[in-house]
């Protein structure tokens, strides 16, 4: 059935039999195309993509961003076709028909996301934001209590005075409708799933306020942060987080620490170079950002991630990531190298990812044996060739801009632990190998090539693996 309102006029055009139907209301007869194969295209606006048609998903569904207030989509198969005109909260149901199947398929139109006006724009233009949100820091600290977050020392930093202040403050909370509402979320969830809601979760955050009343509101430019287009756990569970931050007093806790937040983003600022990150970056890549959003909680360990985001001709990279952390036994420079890495293996996602996608045949047919490149627990995350390659090569570009900018001695250190560290702990097994053979092609082309220009070569020699 369809979930449209009364209210809504919807416009069908039926090509293969030349009609044009204008239905009024809900309509309870579904419109039906036909087709010889599974797969299918479909056009929103013009811009044409593949379609898998699922008679065993009910409905299957097509949630599009609606980049204009009229969008037309089209379903096109290889006898058949219909056209509908989507407005933003519009849900419109039909079948496809293929041999002695039936395929309902079901299509939502979802408001624009991003919205970046000119003030937004004139403010952030050419900028560099560090920040530790407060109800982004509201919802870190949630997930620091729930069961998931108490065992997991890669997704929670359970070894600082910080950490121990929350679980002493929050702990007698544990029980409450929001922290019931996540325990239960990433119980029902494989390994992967739990760190996407995670993610989802603390992302989405970053898009709301408190207000001066104590009512968290969402701001218009980013609508929804996360991963996940179809879920916004903070929009859908406002009145909770609302609820459990006037209980436990969150807000007070949070200008209590306001201190310690100033001051790592103060360390934060003095220890990573990033506007020379992004010229590096930029120099390199096609791609251009006119703003870094970074934001960061005392709570996370070593679970990262990053967007970007564009409308009105200006773009934004965030990255969701770790304080600066500080280990004896390497240099002030080599945790400095560290501490970068951090923060540039996530932007560089958002450079390196563009060029891969003019490659993902090789890519997927080089590393279609996944197990020649990654193994374990900890490289499950990364389950197809795409990711796979995209994380040698957002690890191994980092190099490259050590190679540029620290000493040798310097750099042979880092490059020891990190490689190390890929091998062991991250389970990509060839990264030692692929690390070094972008470094030399690098080398030989310094000059001649920027970064984006050596995917054919590094991609060249893994096919010789």
């Amino acid at each position: 059935m369809q979930t449209l309102s009364a209210f809504i006029v919807l416009v069908f055009y039926c090509s293969i039999s030349g009609c044009q139907t204008l239905t009024k209301g809900i309509n309870t007869n579904l419109q039906v195309i036909k087709s010889n194969t599974p797969f299918i295209k479909y056009r929103i606006n013009g811009s044409s993509r593949n379609w898998a048609v699922s008679p065993k998903i009910n409905p299957d569904i097509l949630k599009f961003e609606c980049i204009k207030n009229i969008n037309r989509v089209e379903f096109i198969s290889d006898v058949d076709s219909i056209s509908f005109i989507i407005k933003p909260k519009d849900t419109i149901r039909f079948a496809i028909a293929i041999n002695k199947d039936t395929a309902i398929t079901e299509i939502i139109g979802i408001s624009k996301n991003v919205n970046f006006d000119n003030q937004y724009i004139n403010k952030f233009n050419d900028k560099i934001t560090i920040d530790v949100p407060e109800v982004s820091e509201l919802t870190n600290i949630l997930l620091a209590l729930s069961v998931k977050g108490r065992q997991d020392s890669n997704m929670i930093n359970m070894t600082t005075p910080y950490y121990h202040n929350v679980i002493q403050h929050f702990s007698s909370f544990k029980n409450e409708p929001i922290m019931n509402w996540i325990n239960t979320q990433m119980q029902l969830k494989d390994e992967t799933e739990k760190y996407n809601f995670y993610y989802d979760m603390k992302m989405d955050a970053c898009g709301y306020y408190f207000t001066p009343a104590g009512a968290i509101n969402q701001d218009s430019s980013i609508l929804h942060m996360g991963f996940n287009e179809n879920l916004n756990v903070i929009s859908d569970n406002k009145k909770k987080l609302e609820d459990f931050a006037k209980k436990t007093n969150f807000r007070k806790f949070y200008t209590d620490n306001k201190f310690l937040y100033d001051s790592l983003k103060l360390q934060y600022k003095k220890t990573l170079p990033i506007k020379k990150m992004k010229q590096w970056l930029e120099h390199h890549f096609p791609t251009k950002y006119n703003y870094y959003k970074v934001t960061f909680s005392p709570l996370v360990y070593g679970a990262h991630s990053t967007m970007s985001y564009t409308d009105n001709n200006f773009s934004v990279v965030a990255a969701f990531v770790a304080p600066i952390f500080y280990n004896s036994k390497y240099s002030q420079q080599v945790n400095g190298m560290i501490s970068a890495r951090v923060l540039f293996t996530e932007l560089d996602h958002n450079y390196v990812n563009p060029v891969t996608d003019n490659y993902r045949d090789a890519v997927n047919e080089i590393f279609k044996k996944r197990e020649k490149w990654a193994r374990g627990s900890r490289s499950q995350y990364y389950p197809d060739a795409y990711l796979v390659f995209n994380e040698y090569m957002t690890w191994a570009v980092f190099t490259l801009y050590c190679y540029d900018n620290y000493s040798n001695v310097d750099f042979e250190a880092y490059m020891e632990k990190t490689e190390k560290f890929m091998d062991i702990k991250r389970g990509f097994i060839n990264y030692q190998k692929f690390d070094r053979a972008l470094l030399d092609i690098y080398k030989k082309n310094k000059g001649k090539k920027t970064v984006s220009e050596l995917f054919p070569l590094i991609l060249k020699w893994c096919s010789t693996q």
